[in-house]
């Protein structure tokens, strides 16, 4: 680049020269030129690439035969997704003539997150949901939200819709069960012993029964009484205390009352009576039994059995026999001596007066 000077000189045959000069100027003033490389689009910040003067191909210029590529400057649109960044680069030769190219980056993410699979949450009282998380191209882990509750305490199935969003307006919505099953029954306290008694009144009173639960806490409640298997007399009772859950699950524990009345009543035997004539025999009266009683009975039941005669006479004795009866069949007999014993002389009407007479005949 610049003037160059050139000197003609001429000479004639005679030796006599002239001088002539001719100013050579080289100017390049000539730019090179390329081709904007093609536009690239990527999907995340990162897949942005580095600084590359390769991707300008087609540099060339007039008069030089490798002119000079080089990085400018990147320079974002300022919106994001998309987002352009226009990335440039100068062409020049070796005279400084430059050229600048330009290589358009867009940045849109159009990825949603992966999908991940929620398992079942499951518990048998509560269950409490952690958010959970997922991948995404551009941002990496993402944490799911909800407007749903996060805490469940009611039995059945509930579901819960987690929304995953990159921030660029890529999301994906996964729903997520969530079982509460309450399959442990209560427990109850031990129930009372099983116990035998004589008589129905003697059946223990209704009693609660505590018990204890893995959702429900503690409490207590009263048995049931079947109907009696047998009789009064002799039966059995089964007393059941039964909880039911807030899941459904039932405890039921149990008592065998036994009733056996085998419990004879009691008596005295009536006081023994003496009389002297047989015709003076008192008809049979249950009353002469007076201080009859049962544990189970209120009013036993007297009977007259018999009278029995020992055979002799004067005295005789006979064994009256009366029986003493409860309601459940349970019996003695007692019995009272009546003595026949005839003790008082005969008496005469009077005798004749005494009188005398002269003959033997005359008596």
């Amino acid at each position: 680049q610049g003037t160059t000077t050139v000197t003609w000189t001429y000479e004639d045959a005679a030796g006599n020269t002239s001088n002539q000069t001719q100013s050579v100027v080289i100017l390049d003033n000539i730019a090179p030129t390329a081709s904007n490389p093609a536009n690239i689009y990527v999907q995340c910040t990162n897949d942005v690439p580095a600084v590359d003067i390769l991707v300008v191909t087609d540099e060339v210029d007039n008069c030089d035969l490798n002119p000079l590529v080089s990085f400018v400057s990147d320079v974002s649109d300022g919106n994001s997704n998309p987002e352009v960044i226009t990335r440039t680069y100068s062409v020049s030769d070796a005279s400084g003539n430059a050229r600048s190219v330009s290589h358009l980056i867009t940045v849109n993410d159009t990825q949603a997150p992966a999908t991940p699979t929620l398992a079942d949450l499951t518990g048998e009282c509560t269950a409490i949901a952690v958010a959970p998380t997922t991948t995404d191209n551009c941002s990496g882990v993402i944490t799911g939200t909800t407007s749903d509750p996060l805490t469940y305490t009611t039995q059945g199935t509930h579901t819960i819709i987690w929304t995953f969003n990159d921030g660029n307006g890529n999301s994906v919505t996964v729903n997520q069960n969530v079982v509460i099953d309450d399959v442990t029954a209560p427990v109850f306290a031990a129930a009372p012993a099983d116990v035998t008694v004589t008589c129905i009144d003697d059946v223990p009173v209704m009693s609660n029964l505590s018990w204890t639960d893995n959702c429900d806490g503690s409490g207590s409640v009263a048995g049931t009484d079947a109907a009696i298997v047998g009789t009064d007399c002799n039966g059995t009772v089964t007393r059941t205390w039964t909880y039911t859950d807030g899941g459904g699950n039932t405890a039921s524990t149990t008592q065998t009352i036994t009733i056996l009345d085998n419990v004879n009543p009691t008596a005295s035997n009536p006081a023994n009576i003496t009389i002297e004539c047989i015709a003076s025999l008192p008809a049979a009266d249950i009353s002469v039994v007076t201080d009859e009683a049962d544990n189970c009975t209120a009013n036993p039941t007297v009977a007259f059995v018999s009278d029995s005669d020992d055979g002799l006479s004067n005295p005789k004795t006979i064994t009256r026999t009366y029986s003493v009866t409860d309601d459940c069949g349970n019996t003695i007999n007692v019995t009272q001596d009546i003595i026949i014993e005839d003790a008082t002389n005969p008496v005469f009407a009077a005798a004749p007066a005494d009188v005398t007479v002269t003959c033997i005949d005359d008596v």
